[in-house]
């Protein structure tokens, strides 16, 4: 699949404009954290896993067949599970994105939300009337109503509030910041950039 949009290396998933420096955990590999297209993963040993990251929302037009709007939304493959990082501000648009760069919703294992920000979240709902059966990763913090509402579709909510491990190589930073708490995603990958 590659890079659908834009060649963006996160070494801290979309850690925000935050000054917030987050203190990973111990339990943290300290083989590099970057994710990229090629890298062999780390998570299964297997040369031909791949972690891939495809932008499905962002207002930046990149892939003319994607729609823009502000807010942030994002792929994650090749990994123990599949994962999407954020929802975007409209689920109308995420699913078309979705739709066009050929991501079936049914394939997301997991999501995982930053913060509260509708821009970041607005999607949730959208996208969980196509996919219900996903683990809801949301910082302790959010409101109840989003917590529950995403019960209500029939997701499973996991709050967190400190750094963990959510899955196979995968972590959270845990909460960050004061006002809007949010979290940030960490990937072990095999190579450090």
């Amino acid at each position: 699949m590659g890079w659908r949009c834009g060649a963006v290396l996160f070494a801290i998933l979309f850690f925000l404009s935050s000054c917030v420096q987050p203190e990973l955990p111990s339990s943290l590999p300290s083989t590099g954290l970057p994710v990229a297209e090629n890298t062999p993963s780390k998570i299964t040993g297997k040369s031909e896993d791949k972690v891939t990251i495809s932008i499905v929302y962002g207002n930046n037009a990149c892939d003319q067949r994607l729609k823009t709007s502000w807010g942030f939304s994002c792929l994650i493959e090749g990994l123990e599970k599949t994962i999407l990082f954020d929802t975007g501000g409209n689920s109308a648009l995420l699913l078309h994105n979705m739709k066009e760069l050929e991501i079936n919703p049914a394939e997301v294992d997991v999501v995982v939300l930053s913060h509260i920000h509708g821009d970041h979240v607005g999607g949730l709902s959208g996208f969980l009337k196509e996919n219900p059966h996903v683990t809801v990763y949301v910082p302790r913090s959010f409101p109840e109503s989003l917590k529950d509402s995403a019960v209500s579709f029939g997701a499973e909510v996991s709050e967190v509030s400190g750094a963990k491990e959510l899955l196979a190589g995968v972590y959270s930073t845990g909460e960050l910041g004061t006002a809007i708490k949010e979290q940030s995603l960490v990937i072990a990958t095999a190579e450090a950039w």
